[in-house]
């Protein structure tokens, strides 16, 4: 019997994800192609600042020199307030469910810091974040953090995702799985899983 739910936040609670906010918003201060932006930060700096080994001023006096950009790494502060739009249909769903809801999320603090203080997110009962834990969603680690801090066992909770590396780790761990395709998608799986 299911009796808990957790979910991602890039690309399932938000319609996107930080990283190509992060692109756009250096690109449009700069003449540097945002996908080059964007591969620079996943090849370099993500894992560091995702695990919160490192804070967001420090990643932005290492990253911007990086992209050889001539100006202060402060003056690039704003792209912690550039975030995806929330999936308002998936959260007013969410809403409805009538068991305990968790985020588990690979995310950066000062940007989920910032959401936090635009959205109300009380309804769900913990959230739990790379940097926090310090550790990327990719470590099985992480699972045993998260479950040593849930009343439940892992085939009691659904983990809702939409990339296969994470689900992996979760479904090796024992929790049920649904990949997020779509918002009507997810909720016709998590639906027929409550049932």
């Amino acid at each position: 019997m299911i009796k808990a739910i957790i979910f991602d936040w890039y690309r399932v609670l938000v319609l996107g994800n930080w990283s190509s906010k992060l692109g756009a918003g250096i690109a449009s201060k700069t003449n540097i192609d945002a996908d080059f932006i964007v591969k620079t930060f996943k090849e370099g700096l993500y894992s560091e600042f995702c695990s919160g080994k490192i804070s967001g001023e420090e990643f932005l006096e290492k990253f911007i020199p990086e992209l050889k950009i001539d100006a202060q790494a402060s003056d690039f502060k704003f792209v912690f307030n550039k975030k995806p739009d929330i999936n308002q249909d998936f959260m007013s769903y969410i809403k409805t469910l009538s068991i305990p809801k968790y985020i588990l999320s690979g995310n950066y603090k000062p940007v989920f810091e910032n959401y936090k203080k635009e959205i109300n997110l009380d309804f769900f009962d913990d959230i739990f974040t790379s940097y926090d834990l310090g550790m990327l969603k990719t470590n099985p680690e992480i699972w045993d953090s998260v479950l040593n801090k849930l009343p439940f066992s892992p085939e009691e909770i659904i983990f809702v995702d939409d990339q296969d590396k994470y689900l992996d780790v979760a479904k090796e761990k024992g929790l049920n799985i649904v990949k997020f395709n779509s918002t009507k998608q997810a909720i016709e799986e998590i639906s027929n899983l409550l049932k």
